[in-house]
């Protein structure tokens, strides 16, 4: 990961200028605006260019092909939302307190403009490999990223085996991005607003068993 939060992919594996960062960067943004807008298989080079405000050429000069664009988009989605998640627990003080709000700081996460994105990209990496190769690297990365923060996040609140509660969040973000997805084409579905609230209550219950021996 950069400085920036962006995922490098193929931008010549060179140091950009503040010029080429602010380019890559208004078309990482056009990328994951266009995608929300419009989704996967509308999200051409020639949108995101005319999103973005500038030239094919511009577009190639950091991207070789369309795939090496939508795998940056997927990067640079990913660090975006760990940053998201991020503000949202320095604004709560007491370790536990982050970790009670755990559960309801990736619901909200997966809401966001970044997340359906992915969700975008990460589907179409199913018909396209060249596309889910580039990904591996990345989701991998900001894995590890993830745990670290969990683990960090656990220690802090005096928990002793962080490794329930990093695959109690693995399994929270599943859940998320599901519901999200379910809810996209009917945000009103009773049902899917039920599991919600049981995922919510069960890991309520499970953060309630794993903290009775903190101190």
């Amino acid at each position: 990961m950069t400085g920036d939060g962006d995922v490098l992919v193929d931008a010549r594996r060179r140091a950009l200028t503040p010029r080429g960062r602010d380019t890559r960067r208004r078309l990482l943004e056009a990328t994951v605006s266009c995608l929300n807008a419009v989704g996967y298989s509308a999200t051409t080079t020639q949108a995101v260019t005319e999103a973005a405000g500038v030239s094919r050429g511009s577009l190639l000069h950091q991207f070789q092909t369309r795939t090496y664009m939508m795998a940056a988009a997927a990067g640079f989605a990913m660090t975006g939302m760990i940053d998201s998640g991020r503000r949202r627990f320095a604004v709560l003080e007491e370790p536990v307190a982050r970790l009670r709000a755990l559960c309801r700081i990736i619901e909200e996460v997966q809401r966001e403009p970044a997340a359906f994105a992915l969700n975008e990209i990460l589907l179409a990496a199913r018909w396209e490999p060249e596309l889910a190769a580039c990904l591996r690297p990345l989701a991998e990365n900001i894995e590890r990223v993830m745990d670290a923060d969990i683990v960090r996040m656990a220690a802090e609140a005096g928990v002793a085996d962080p490794e329930p509660l990093r695959v109690r969040s693995r399994a929270l973000i599943a859940a998320m991005r599901g519901f999200s997805m379910e809810l996209m084409f009917n945000a009103d579905r009773a049902a899917i607003h039920q599991a919600i609230r049981m995922t919510r209550a069960d890991y309520d219950d499970f953060l309630s068993r794993t903290l009775e021996n903190v101190a």
